[in-house]
């Protein structure tokens, strides 16, 4: 149960907080819950100070004026904004409650309504820090024309968020860019998709991996050696006459039947 003293014109319930906030996170945490008996203007301020070292901790009290009503309630909360490594610790801080009666005249003094202590812990994260595996091509070999399918998998392997840049690299150049935000522990697979119509050997890469694949040319026709051509027609032109001579004698029998 929090631990509740009455003041002359206050009562403060403490939380007793001791939290835990990680390193690039932004927490609000309740504190205490203050208790007005009657009309009152509270103002909150705090100081939060590093048990083993100087550091003073990024923390602002949320709603630091408030007006009280009568016989009403209110939470007090607190942000802990933590940028980096450098502030990982444990912090003390003390959130301090003045109230002024609202029904007296500017400039009356300001009574003290009391202190509220906190204690935060700072946990030290992994840096975001970034690899990429499981570099594949859907075929190594291909036709003129068809798509090449290459993939790759990114992980966070920190336990802070970050961001990296998927690059993709045809034959030396610059083909894909892909910008990708991971969670400290997270993995995503980034696919590269393109025609390929120059035949020959290639080469597609991401960071330090490559592959060697090929595209084949495809087969026509028109682009056949000039004795193939000639070879083909001729086939055509053979099979024409000897449709030709099977038909004069299919008739030719039945002529002599009929005679």
């Amino acid at each position: 149960m929090p631990f509740v003293h009455g003041q002359q014109r206050l009562g403060i319930s403490d939380y007793n907080i001791n939290s835990l906030v990680n390193v690039g996170d932004t927490q609000t945490i309740a504190v205490c819950k203050i208790m007005s008996y009657y009309d009152e203007a509270v103002t909150l301020t705090s100081v939060w100070t590093q048990l083993e070292g100087s550091k003073q901790l990024p923390v602002t009290i949320l709603n630091p004026i408030q007006s009280l009503s009568p016989n009403s309630a209110v939470e007090i909360f607190i942000v802990a904004n933590v940028p980096n490594n450098d502030y990982s610790g444990n912090y003390e801080g003390k959130v301090q409650i003045d109230a002024s009666p609202l029904n007296v005249s500017s400039g009356s003094p300001i009574a003290w309504g009391g202190t509220t202590k906190v204690r935060l812990t700072v946990k030290y994260m992994k840096p975001a820090e970034f690899i990429l595996y499981n570099f594949a091509v859907a075929n190594s070999s291909i036709y003129e024309g068809e798509n090449l399918i290459a993939s790759v998998t990114v992980a966070n392997l920190g336990e802070m968020s970050g961001s990296y840049t998927v690059l993709f690299m045809l034959d030396g150049i610059a083909v894909s860019t892909n910008a990708v935000s991971l969670s400290g522990n997270q993995t995503r697979t980034i696919d590269y998709v393109r025609q390929m119509n120059e035949t020959g050997t290639h080469f597609i890469s991401v960071g330090d991996m490559t592959k060697e694949i090929y595209v084949n040319p495809r087969e026509n026709p028109s682009s056949m050696p000039f004795n193939v051509n000639i070879l083909l027609l001729s086939l055509t032109v053979g099979s024409v006459t000897m449709g030709t001579a099977s038909v004069y004698l299919f008739m030719r029998s039945k002529r002599k039947e009929q005679t």
